[in-house]
């Protein structure tokens, strides 16, 4: 199975989280997988992404300026 990275609007998210959608899972999984996949690429249209360091990946490492654009770093 493939791992694949979808962004969800809140109210997607609830829609997606609500245990009622598990009465048919089949047919309700993928019709929402559908609805969310087409909302998933309106959503990162919108979102900025840029690099941030490796001090990211170490919980010891607690500040704002870490995920900051103009925070320079060793990648």
């Amino acid at each position: 199975m493939e791992k694949v990275l979808i962004l969800l609007s809140q109210s997607s998210m609830a829609e997606w989280l609500d245990p009622d959608n598990l009465e048919d899972p089949e047919n309700t999984t993928q019709a929402l997988l559908n609805e969310l996949a087409q909302e998933s690429d309106q959503v990162a249209a919108e979102v900025e992404f840029w690099p941030v360091g490796v001090e990211v990946g170490n919980v010891r490492n607690n500040s704002p300026k870490l995920i900051d654009k103009s925070f320079k770093t060793d990648y």
